[in-house]
């Protein structure tokens, strides 16, 4: 499936309580270049993996599951369906996530280059 190309992407989100989380992400393309693979690691765990087709030149579509532990709530999974569109500047994202078939959140963002 992977032809040796991939793009590593990690960054820290602001957590509102102070500090950071670390995300890290590897998307490995396959060798037609239409289709990628992606494992996400959330403070160096990993927690998604997801399948993403190409839908323009610079754009993906996505589907997936991510496991979430909550110490009070317990482990979930969720589906979550997405896109996303990259640059060399920037990355812009949008994703909705699912719990036992029912919307649970929505996310909207950008990543600039810096």
């Amino acid at each position: 499936f992977v032809d040796g190309k991939y793009y590593y992407f990690e960054g820290s989100i602001p957590k509102p309580d102070g500090g950071f989380d670390h995300i890290q992400n590897v998307y490995h393309l396959s060798s037609d270049r239409e289709r990628f693979v992606s494992h996400g690691m959330f403070n160096n765990q990993l927690n998604s993996v997801g399948v993403g087709k190409v839908t323009g030149e610079d754009s993906l579509k996505w589907t997936g599951r991510v496991v979430m532990d909550n110490p009070v709530q317990g482990t979930s999974i969720m589906t979550f369906t997405g896109s996303e569109r990259c640059s060399k500047e920037k990355f812009e994202f949008s994703d909705t996530g699912y719990l036992n078939g029912e919307p649970w959140f929505k996310r909207n963002g950008i990543f600039m280059k810096q």
